[in-house]
């Protein structure tokens, strides 16, 4: 049986209880959009007016995790905001949420000095991560999940990837059905409209132009482990989902080895928690009936 989820990412600026209700009643599942502290959020997410739009997310953050304590938070790390990265991730955490994903915007001018600073806000961060960890607080941060699984999980991980077109569409304002909000708008890469359904063959043809290595990647020894597969992401940071950014390469040969030193130390020590969470195909199912009965 297949079950149909409907998604919604949201800058949380409009969110009241008539609209949380409405979402629980229609299973409708929300995201939030948010960047993290004062200071990182404020500088690309103002409102019509050009004012930061922190302050207000703040209730609305709190209300809609009442709601649906599931929610996950999205947070776009930019150049001018790389310094907050692990602040940032602390106060998405203290403010409660628990499943925190994290992106660069790899559109952005990114600089040798901004990657220097992201290597020191994951050192970091893997602190920040061995410490709940250990403290057996569950939580899910994307930067560290994924690298861990993709050393876990080897052949299963590549099966994971970027399946564009293949699980998910996007749905325009205009009714136009894509593979993925990057692809939004570029009507080259419209699969279809609510009105007339999905076309299928232009679907499965997107999906095998992506599902092929990059030339620029075939000689690389962590391409097995490595984001450059995202058709999304590529198109987001290259306009082309067969060109793979550099700033994207420099990301992962950053990522890589600290979050397996991270993972080397909790495995040593035993950590029964990061043991279910990376070993355990049933942990959401068993950690969700820990939580209900909690």
């Amino acid at each position: 049986m297949k079950i149909s989820v409907m998604r919604i990412t949201t800058n949380g600026l409009l969110i009241d209880e008539q609209f949380l209700a409405y979402s629980l009643k229609n299973n409708l599942f929300i995201a939030l959009s948010h960047d993290g502290v004062e200071a990182a959020h404020d500088k690309h997410r103002k409102d019509t007016g050009g004012k930061g739009t922190f302050e207000t997310l703040d209730g609305k953050a709190k209300m809609l995790l009442a709601a649906r304590p599931y929610a996950p938070v999205l947070m776009t790390v930019n150049p001018d905001t790389v310094r907050y990265y692990a602040d940032s991730v602390k106060y998405l955490y203290h403010l409660g949420f628990r499943y925190i994903i994290c992106s660069l915007n790899y559109a952005a001018a990114w600089e040798d000095k901004h990657m220097t600073l992201l290597a020191g806000q994951y050192q970091l961060l893997a602190n920040f991560y061995y410490r709940l960890t250990m403290a057996e607080e569950k939580f899910y941060l994307s930067p560290f999940e994924v690298k861990i699984s993709s050393h876990i999980n080897r052949q299963n991980y590549c099966h994971e990837r970027c399946e564009l077109g293949k699980k998910q569409l996007s749905v325009a304002p205009d009714g136009l059905l894509y593979p993925c909000v990057q692809f939004v708008g570029d009507e080259e890469y419209s699969i279809g409209s609510v009105k007339t359904g999905v076309d299928e063959e232009k679907r499965e043809k997107l999906y095998r132009q992506n599902e092929r290595e990059k030339d620029t990647c075939l000689d690389c020894a962590v391409r097995a482990r490595c984001n450059h597969y995202c058709g999304c992401l590529n198109k987001q940071a290259t306009g082309s989902i067969d060109r793979v950014s550099p700033v994207l390469c420099a990301h992962e040969r950053i990522i890589l080895p600290i979050a397996d030193k991270l993972a080397d130390r909790l495995y040593k020590k035993r950590s029964a928690l990061f043991i279910q969470k990376h070993y355990n195909e049933f942990y959401p199912i068993v950690s969700m009936v820990e939580d209900m009965k909690g």
